[in-house]
């Protein structure tokens, strides 16, 4: 969000473009818990509002009065495991007969 608004833009405009009525923030976990992991927690609000306002900003770019755009704060998910085995790839798991890999060998996660 704050290197790379840009990136966020694009993401809101492609789904207002298709018609939704209401957008996500986008902020993509930006709260305290998570930003200490990477010393950025005393920017969480800054990040918050940043995304906030550039969501807020392109709904009303994309509202009428027939058809109004609204904006949902995106709280994430709370991590449910300790840092360091975040931080870890997640294995890739053993095609069977019954099913398709949960993630291919040429997956950035694998």
């Amino acid at each position: 969000m704050a290197t790379r608004p840009d990136v966020i833009e694009t993401l809101h405009r492609s789904f207002l473009d298709v018609g939704v009525d209401v957008i996500e923030t986008d902020s993509f976990g930006s709260f305290s818990l998570v930003l200490a992991e990477y010393d950025l927690a005393e920017r969480a609000h800054e990040l918050n509002v940043t995304a906030a306002t550039l969501a807020r900003r392109l709904a009303d770019e994309y509202s009428t009065p027939d058809r109004p755009k609204f904006v949902a704060g995106s709280m994430g998910r709370a991590p449910s495991s300790p840092p360091s085995a975040r931080r870890r790839s997640p294995p890739c798991a053993t095609p069977t007969k019954s099913r398709q890999p949960a993630c291919s060998k040429a997956a950035s996660t694998c």
